[in-house]
């Protein structure tokens, strides 16, 4: 049975300096592949962390905007829409924008002690 509309149906985590191609697959009821004549588009709520580009064609690219601290949680609605007219399907997809690979250190001093204690 398929979610009810606004449910997370899809977990996708994005690092902060990298980006993803998500692609709508249409299936029947049962999970076979069907085929789907509309449109579908996708939507971000938080272009401040991800750019959410609509490759028109049932796939979107997911960039990830980086930046120090940049990283959270947002949500994006995926709404496919029949030609037919009847009642479009919506679902929504969470990303998750992680921190990259470790690329850099910085050190953390702590503090002078004695080599050889005063007598």
């Amino acid at each position: 049975m398929p979610a009810p509309p606004g449910k997370v149906v899809l977990i996708v985590d994005l690092h902060a300096d990298k980006k993803k191609l998500v692609t709508a697959v249409p299936k029947d009821e049962e999970g076979n592949p069907a085929t789907f004549n509309g449109t579908m588009t996708y939507v971000g709520d938080n272009p401040a962390l991800v750019n959410v580009t609509d490759n028109g064609d049932g796939s979107a690219t997911f960039a990830a905007v980086g930046g120090l601290g940049n990283l959270g949680a947002m949500g994006v609605t995926f709404t496919a829409t029949p030609d037919s007219g009847a009642t479009p399907v919506v679902r929504v997809i969470a990303v998750n924008v992680i921190a990259g690979e470790a690329e850099s250190f910085d050190f953390a001093e702590g503090p002078e002690e004695e080599v050889t204690p005063d007598v």
